[in-house]
């Protein structure tokens, strides 16, 4: 009786599988992609569009800065409710009702102020490569921003 011999056994070859296999072609595969591989993500910063953004939220908050100027001169002299002690006693501001001071437009506008001014604060800070918090405004008005060969150029 001839008994032949087993076929060498073959090591099984792991099945490749692609860990993207469920994003479609485009935006989703492309991100999917970066994330695998983060070396390979590559961003628009928009330094213009941002630089230019801060701008008029400066300009904005500039704005309400001047109303609120003229809101506590004009409630400080003011013979209505407890509008008189508001820039000496924030409680008075804060709890500020139209029943009892007519109208609240102080503590609205500085309520607009805190968001705008939180949004603005977001925005003007960043992370350098290290990870370190950087702020804008710092990094504009470095020596380094001095631009020779630029009319107008100067460090600010």
């Amino acid at each position: 009786m001839s008994t032949k011999p087993n076929p060498p056994s073959s090591p099984t070859q792991p099945a490749v599988v692609d860990p993207l296999h469920d994003l479609i072609i485009g935006y989703p595969k492309l991100a999917g992609r970066m994330a695998i591989i983060p070396e390979t993500a590559m961003f628009r910063r928009f330094g213009a569009l941002n630089a230019r953004s801060l701008l008029y939220q400066q300009s904005d908050l500039m704005i309400m800065e001047e109303k609120l100027l003229e809101l506590e001169k004009r409630d400080s002299m003011s013979s209505e409710g407890k509008k008189s002690i508001y820039a000496l006693d924030h409680y008075w501001l804060s709890s500020a009702t139209p029943e009892r001071d007519g109208d609240v437009r102080q503590k609205e506008l500085m309520g607009q102020i805190r968001d705008m001014l939180k949004e603005y604060s977001m925005t003007t800070t960043n992370v350098n490569d290290e990870g370190q918090l950087i702020s804008v405004y710092r990094s504009c008005t470095h020596p380094a921003s001095h631009h020779p060969g630029i009319e107008g150029s100067r460090p600010l």
